[in-house]
């Protein structure tokens, strides 16, 4: 009867690792949303990266959460870790480039909950009545993070805090 156990157990197991192993190895999740603001008033929100508490996906999670900042002030050299409990996990944003006011590049390195990291950024395009702002990130998996996203979805799994996190900079920019 255990060896009939621990043979189903292997069996479920390489099953498991084969979903895995046939993902990508790469993802990238874009967002976007249409904000009544100009991108003049929209890019301190995401340039000066003290503004993120405003409207971060990450800030609510945990509210013990241990901020440090680095770098320059606002924009390109511009560095944020953060370590929190839980979903907020410990992580890094570090602008690479910006060009105020339509676009900001960045990389998100993630060491916990699951460790990752992306490139990607910010694009702000101007449109009648306001803002067009597009969050897009995109990656390296590593092998736990196929495993998981193999039965979640990367984008389903990323895109579901890039939504949030635009809404709360809508909200911020709209005040």
């Amino acid at each position: 009867m255990l060896k009939k156990l621990l043979i189903g157990l292997i069996a479920i197991i390489a099953i498991v690792v084969s979903i895995g192993a046939r993902q990508g190895k790469n993802f990238s999740v874009e967002r976007h949303i249409d904000i009544r603001a100009a991108p003049d008033k929209i890019y301190p929100l995401l340039a000066d990266l003290h503004q993120w508490r405003q409207w971060s996906p990450w800030e609510n999670i945990d509210p013990n959460l241990q901020r440090v900042y680095a770098g320059a002030a606002s924009g390109k050299g511009a560095v944020y870790d953060w370590r929190g409990a839980h979903r907020a996990g410990v992580a890094r944003v570090a602008i690479t480039d910006a060009a105020a006011p339509g676009k900001i590049d960045l990389t998100m390195a993630f060491a916990k909950p699951l460790a990752s990291t992306s490139h990607g950024g910010f694009t702000l395009t101007p449109q009648a009545g306001g803002t067009r702002v597009t969050w897009r990130l995109q990656g390296p998996l590593g092998m736990r993070t196929r495993l998981i996203t193999a039965f979640i979805g990367m984008d389903l799994l990323l895109g579901s805090e890039l939504e949030k996190g635009l809404a709360g900079l809508k909200t911020a920019a709209e005040k």
